[in-house]
């Protein structure tokens, strides 16, 4: 496991802040710093990471109604 947290699209983006927040928490513990509550570390999350929350509604709104497939999310990113 990487020390450093990246942010994968093959995951959700809960997925994604479990796995974050876990690594965070365990990078507090070993500087002797209180980990962040969780509703803490959600907002430090989605400051970080929530245009990535909007993308993955958007890509689950049209694949379940248009029961279509997209592969190229690379322009939803801007």
């Amino acid at each position: 496991m990487s020390d450093t947290f990246e942010y994968s699209d093959k995951e959700s983006y809960d997925q994604n802040f479990n796995r974050w927040y876990g690594m965070n928490s365990i990078e507090k513990r070993k500087e002797n710093e209180e980990p962040h509550t969780l509703i803490i570390g959600r907002r430090i999350f989605n400051e970080q990471y929530g245009k990535r929350s909007i993308k993955d509604k958007i890509i689950k709104s049209f694949t379940k109604k248009d029961n279509i497939k997209i592969t190229n999310t690379e322009n939803l990113d801007d």
